[in-house]
Parts: structure tokens; C-alpha cells; sequence
């Protein structure tokens, strides 16, 4: 019979203790191993208390419940995973269990009861008082309200307003000049119909570039994102203004030409499909690419690159270009001195395996690393004070910098450039190499030109025929920020194994922006699912660090995961596991699949990685 968690919890008190509250499971070494665990998080001060929102599968009440042996199995079962896959809610759960066994018999004096009531008491004095100094004021403002009209009464009596005769020429005035009434109203039309014109980058001095895509290249399509924080298709030859945020989705690539003569190209990424029998959730791809223009009368470019790769490029005839690329709390300065000179800029950022979830469910600040390649011709460039000198291959054509590690302090020489970066055309209009689906660009290029709203567009084209659509569809909604769409994709059992697990790419790629995605994350899961199985997902989406990966417990959890009642959490269990485990693939599991199905194949994971041990090749020596 297996030991239950609540079972070895009067171990904390010691072996006597045990056997006299009937703790009849056999002290083994795995028992030992979790008590020694127990004892360990306890006192862990790093440690943030679970949150306490209603609902939560670690509130005080089942936590309270749970310890009392009343909770139905399925619900201790769940708590238990949960505890044994997080230190934070093990710490939880035997702190409970210690402050109780340890007070169990104490008795709080007569002085307790009468502070506690005391304090509900101060409490609704100091209410009493917050209500009083709001209602007074509301009085003021309401007075000052009164006296502001009769100031404005007063000044407009001065001023004639009020006065019969004057109104009276006025409207005499306007009468005997419709012609010049007519053409004030022709005038606001005109102004009205310039307004809602598309920009011209040559007549509008506040448009800085305009798309040159030429239409015939499918693989070419740019979204701007409108001040209802909706997207709409650029046009070709549109102008782009200072502060506009334009992006360029995954597998798609977006050539914009500055009235300064020089070029940015935006540059997309499709990830390699997933094969239902490979393992490959990257933590670190990169799918499409964001930035914002800016006006600097000094620059030729001023850019902040948010994610993703961009291509800058000298086009002038003549003369040195020169452009500043922001990206975090950084400023770099580039210039390049011949006219069809070119580098290339990428992006990356990601979350680290196995970061820290705290009590808000914030995630840690996300790790960046940003690459500048020299692709043709010389490259300069000025970080603060420092300034370096870039030359293409054979030469040294790379620079890095990251916010994690130390920062290159000169540029590295590069056998060869990477091939996103060796595939950029050398001028406007030349392709790049063939993509492996063009006819999946061909699709949704199609689809987004001619439809009314980009969110409808991709969602229709979930339900494509091909694979290779859907799976770009799914990471253009990501990339657009329509994590709910996205969700429904990774927990819809009809939807297509690679389509789901492009969703989970998507929902990566979308959390390694930083800021409260973790949080909105969680919030959303939450919505359709437990809390605590958004809090698995969370967990499984970061990964597990090096020590982690030391523990057999987490083997263990994964492999009680892939009997979850929800899809998400089997799918990423799985790849988790063939991750860890490639020979794995052997096993026949599909997520989606019978539950039968499902559970011969955890037999067959049990046979693999024993219960208390953990797989050789991830052993440290």
C-alpha cells in the first residue's frame, strides 16, 4: 500500500511519535528522504506562502481538511502532487502539520480572546472615520463646484455674453457671409478626408518610412497595431509614423524603406514542426519580430527592437548611415560607412528552466541576449563609452551581450554566420531560401490581405486542411497576443498533436516578454481549468534547473501527470519526459488518446524510471 504524504507527517516528530499515532508505513529510505525534505523547506526563509484566494487547492481550509484526513481521495491525491511537486506548498503543508501537533494542547489565556475582540473593534472606529473624511470630501468638491459656475456667470456677464443686442449682430454677421461659412465647411471636409488617408511617406513629414513589400513575394506581410490595440495589415507603400508599434509574424518577412535612405527588414521565424514522436519544446525560439520607429532629426534610424531579428541597411547612394537601436534599458549607436552596408540584430529572450514562481504567480525577470552580425561591410558601433569596429566574414563579425553573464567586450570572430543570418537577400526584392511550406505563407498571406479582421482570419485558419496553416496560424495569434485562443488550441482534443504542441511554443514564446505575463498567465488557466493544475502548467511550461532534475520525485510527478485529467498538463508531462527520457519514444502514448491507452503506457514509464530513482544520463557524476 503506497504511504500517503499526511501518513508520514508524524515522522517530523520523530520514529516514538509515529508509531504511537499508528504510522504503520515502514521507515524506508524514500520515506526517510521525504521527511528529511520536509524538514529541509520548512526553515527555508526563500520560501513565499502559497496564495490564499478562494477555490485555491491550498487554501486554509483544505489544507485544514486535508491534515484532518477528511478531504475525498482525488482531492488529497491532487494536494499531494502538488505539495511534492512545489517546496513552497510541502513547506506549507508540514508547517501546518508542526504548529498544530505542536500546540495541540496549549491553551491561549483569557487576555488572547479579549485583544482579538478588541481588534474588530479598532477596526470599524478607524472605518467609521475613512467614511467621515470622505463625505467631507465630497462637500468641498461640491462647493467648489458651485462657486466655479457662479465665476463663470460672473465673467461671461462681463464679457457680453448674455447681452441680446450683441447676439444678435452676431448672427446678422454670419447671415451675410454664407459664401465665406460655405467655405470654412469645405475647408473641415477637406481636413476630415486628408485625415483619413493613408500617410504618404513623401508629403507627410511625421511618417519616417513606408512598407515596400512589391506583392509578389507571399512571404512578405507586416501588422501594425491601431490605438484600439487591435491589428490591422499594413498596405503597400504605407507610411509608419514615430511610436508605432509594427510587427512582422512568424514565417513572414517585412522590408520597410526610411525617407533617410536606409532600410530595416523585419525577419519572422517558423520553427521546425514538431513530429508527434519528437520531443522539442523550445524554450528559447524565436517566432516573430516587433519594433518601434522613432524621429531623431540627428539619426538616420532610431528603432527599439522589442523582439525578434531585424536586417539594417545602407541604401544611400551616397554617405554613412547612421541609426540607434534600443532594446531594454540599452542604447547602442551603429553606423554604417559604405552605402550597401548591412547587419543584423536578434533578439532572444526566455525564461530560465525551473525559475521561481512566487505567491502573485510573478516569474522571474527573463534572461536576454542580443547578437549583432556584420553582414557586408564594415560595421561601428558605440556602446556607451566604447566603441568597436565590425567586419563581415572571415573577419570579426559578431558581437553579443546578454543580462545574465558577462558581456563580450569586443567583437568575435565567426567561422560562419548563423543561417537566418547568412539568407538575408543582398538587395530589396531578392528571395530568401525556399521555405519548406510555402504554400502554408501562400495561405494565410491570402487570408490576412483579404479579411476584415486579422483575429477572425486566424482562427478560420485553425481549421485548415493543412497542417503546416494551422500551426503558423497558431503562432500569429500568439504573437498578436490572443492567448485565449491560443489556450483553447493546447486543450482541444479534436485539434491536430503538432497544432497543440505549436501552442505551447506560442504560449513560451508570449511569457518570455517579461512584465505580468506569468501573472495573466495563470489567470487565464485558472479560468478554465483548477488552480492547482494551473499551477502544474505553470511549473511545466518553465521547466525543471539541473538540481531539480536530481530529485526521482520529479520523474515520478511526470509520470503521474500523464494521467491527468486535463490535456494540457499530459501533453506537457509527456514532452517533458521524452526530453528527459528519448527512449521514451518507444512508448506508445498519445495525450489525446483512450484512456486505456494512456494507461498502459504509464506502466510501461513506471518500468522505465523505477519509482524512487532517476534515468543515468541525467545523474550528476
Amino acid at each position: 500500500m503506497r504511504a500517503s504524504l499526511r501518513s508520514l507527517l508524524p515522522y517530523l516528530a520523530g520514529p516514538s511519535k509515529a508509531e504511537s499515532e499508528h504510522a504503520t508505513e515502514p521507515q524506508t529510505a524514500a520515506v526517510q528522504r521525504l521527511t528529511q525534505r520536509v524538514c529541509s523547506v520548512i526553515t527555508r526563509r526563500d520560501l513565499a506562502l502559497p496564495p490564499a484566494s478562494s477555490g485555491s487547492a491550498v487554501d486554509p481550509n483544505s489544507i485544514a481538511e486535508y491534515l484532518d484526513g477528511v478531504l475525498s481521495p482525488d482531492r488529497s491525491a491532487e494536494i499531494e502532487e502538488l505539495c511534492l511537486a512545489s517546496d513552497k506548498y510541502l513547506a506549507e503543508v508540514g508547517a501546518c502539520w508542526e504548529i498544530l501537533h505542536k500546540t495541540q494542547h496549549v491553551v491561549p489565556p483569557p487576555a488572547f480572546f479579549q485583544r482579538t475582540y478588541g481588534l474588530v473593534k479598532e477596526l470599524a472606529g478607524v472605518q467609521t472615520q475613512r467614511i467621515a473624511r470622505q463625505r467631507a470630501r465630497k462637500a468641498v468638491m461640491a462647493a467648489a463646484a458651485v462657486l466655479g459656475c457662479v465665476l463663470f456667470m460672473v465673467l461671461g456677464w462681463e464679457m457680453g455674453v448674455f447681452d441680446r443686442q450683441k447676439a444678435a449682430e452676431s448672427k446678422a454677421g454670419l447671415t451675410e457671409e454664407p459664401a465665406r461659412q460655405e467655405s470654412h465647411e469645405i475647408e473641415n471636409h477637406a481636413k476630415e478626408d486628408t485625415a483619413n488617408r493613408p500617410r504618404d511617406a513623401k508629403s507627410d513629414p511625421n511618417v519616417l518610412g513606408r512598407f515596400v513589400a512589391d506583392g509578389s513575394d507571399t512571404s512578405e506581410i507586416l501588422l501594425r497595431n491601431l490605438a484600439d490595440n487591435s491589428w490591422q495589415v499594413a498596405s503597400l507603400e504605407s507610411g509608419l509614423s514615430s511610436g508605432e508599434l509594427i510587427l512582422c509574424p512568424p514565417g513572414f518577412h517585412a522590408p520597410i524603406r526610411l525617407t533617410s535612405g536606409l532600410e530595416i527588414r523585419l525577419l519572422g521565424n517558423r520553427p521546425a514542426m514538431n513530429n508527434s514522436a519528437e520531443a522539442s519544446l523550445p524554450d528559447r525560439a524565436i517566432l516573430e519580430s516587433a519594433v518601434r520607429l522613432h524621429a531623431d532629426p540627428q539619426l538616420d534610424l532610431d528603432v527599439t527592437l522589442l523582439r525578434g531579428r531585424i536586417v539594417i541597411t545602407n541604401q544611400k547612394a551616397n554617405g554613412e548611415g547612421h541609426a540607434r537601436l534600443r532594446f531594454g534599458d540599452e542604447t547602442w549607436d551603429l553606423t554604417l560607412p559604405q552605402p550597401g552596408g548591412a547587419a543584423a540584430f536578434e533578439l532572444r529572450t526566455y525564461i530560465p528552466a525551473g525559475a521561481h514562481i512566487d505567491q502573485s504567480h510573478q516569474g522571474e525577470e527573463p534572461n536576454s541576449e542580443l547578437s549583432l552580425f556584420a553582414l557586408r561591410g564594415r560595421t561601428e558601433l558605440k556602446v556607451r563609452y566604447d566603441s568597436y569596429s565590425l567586419e563581415p566574414l572571415p573577419g570579426p563579425a559578431m558581437f553579443s551581450w546578454n543580462n545574465v553573464g558577462p558581456i563580450s567586450r569586443r567583437p568575435q570572430d565567426l567561422k560562419q554566420l548563423p543561417t537566418w543570418a547568412a539568407e538575408v537577400p543582398d538587395t530589396p526584392g531578392v528571395k530568401s531560401k525556399a521555405d519548406p511550406s510555402p504554400e502554408a505563407l501562400t495561405s494565410l498571406q491570402r487570408r490576412l490581405l483579404g479579411a476584415a479582421s486579422i483575429l477572425s482570419a486566424l482562427k478560420d485558419s485553425l481549421n485548415h486542411p493543412d497542417v503546416s496553416t494551422r500551426v503558423l496560424a497558431i503562432y500569429c495569434l500568439g504573437a498578436i497576443d490572443e492567448l485565449d485562443a491560443v489556450l483553447d488550441v493546447s486543450g482541444n482534443e479534436r485539434q491536430f498533436r503538432e497544432v497543440r504542441l505549436a501552442s505551447m511554443t506560442a504560449i513560451r514564446n508570449w511569457i518570455s516578454r517579461g512584465g505580468d505575463n506569468q501573472q495573466r498567465l495563470f489567470l487565464a488557466l485558472e479560468r478554465k481549468y483548477s488552480s492547482a493544475t494551473a499551477e502544474i502548467i505553470l511549473h511545466l511550461l518553465n521547466g525543471f534547473s539541473q538540481a531539480q532534475l536530481q530529485t526521482p520525485e520529479v520523474y515520478a510527478n511526470l509520470i503521474g501527470y500523464l494521467k491527468h485529467p486535463d490535456l494540457p498538463v499530459r501533453e506537457l508531462a509527456h514532452h517533458q519526459l521524452l526530453l528527459l527520457v528519448p527512449e521514451g519514444k518507444a512508448i506508445a502514448y498519445d495525450p489525446a488518446g483512450a484512456r486505456g491507452q494512456r494507461n498502459l503506457a504509464v506502466e510501461e514509464w513506471k518500468k522505465l524510471i523505477p519509482t524512487g530513482s532517476i534515468p543515468a544520463k541525467n545523474k550528476k557524476e
